[in-house]
């Protein structure tokens, strides 16, 4: 019946992305972001995927953060995927906020029927230009429910933010929760729309929002 009901009402996830954030606009704390994607398998199971991700800030006069990452991903079985990137994090016309950031990971996950559920540990370092000390370290765990009801497959997740470091207490920094849905167009393109919130504990974070909306373009080939 889910399944039914996303087919015959395809448009509905599109507009509701276009009409809801008009309604919190006005609260602090809340921005979009625009993404591109293009996915490549290079070799059997390795791959290749490269990004750019656009947070403009709240009122739309700036462009905000510019987000580059490439990544090498390797599937060991069709279950058990491992990556490393590299990415680039500018914000428009401050080079002293440029920072760089190494990422690994591994996700496993696991279907059944339409339903699917999949855990991701990442550890990702940052590093700030013209600051020194030691980089900004996380283990980033995240758990994925999803669906796939043909043309769109609706998801949601948890993702803690785990501080790890010489000079710091393993503690959780945020949590957040997202949920959206991936649009197949193609069987090579398809977009995703999600919204994002963030819980804060007590710490600084000039990157994302506290409440954020997402479009996004993947292609793959």
């Amino acid at each position: 019946m889910f399944r039914h009901l996303l087919k015959k009402n395809a448009i509905i996830p599109i507009i509701l992305f276009f009409l809801f954030p008009l309604q919190i606009w006005g609260i602090d704390g809340t921005g979009m972001t625009f993404q591109i994607g293009v996915e490549k398998t290079l070799y059997k199971n390795l791959g290749i995927y490269l990004s750019e991700d656009i947070r403009p800030t709240r009122n739309f006069k700036e462009m905000g953060w510019f987000l580059f990452t490439a990544e090498l991903n390797y599937k060991i079985t069709p279950h058990l995927k491992v990556g490393a990137a590299y990415m680039n994090l500018a914000r428009s016309g401050q080079a002293d906020q440029l920072r760089n950031r190494y990422y690994i990971y591994v996700s496993g996950n696991y279907s059944s029927g339409e339903l699917s559920i999949s855990l991701r540990e990442r550890f990702q370092g940052t590093y700030r230009a013209k600051k020194e000390g030691n980089p900004t370290n996380y283990l980033r765990s995240m758990l994925k429910v999803s669906y796939n009801a043909g043309r769109f497959i609706p998801f949601a997740y948890i993702e803690p933010f785990n501080r790890a470091g010489s000079n710091h207490r393993f503690h959780t920094d945020k949590i957040r929760f997202s949920a959206g849905t991936d649009i197949k167009i193609t069987g090579q393109h398809y977009l995703q729309i999600y919204y994002r919130y963030h819980i804060f504990n007590g710490v600084y974070d000039p990157i994302n929002y506290q409440n954020s909306f997402a479009l996004c373009y993947f292609f793959h080939f």
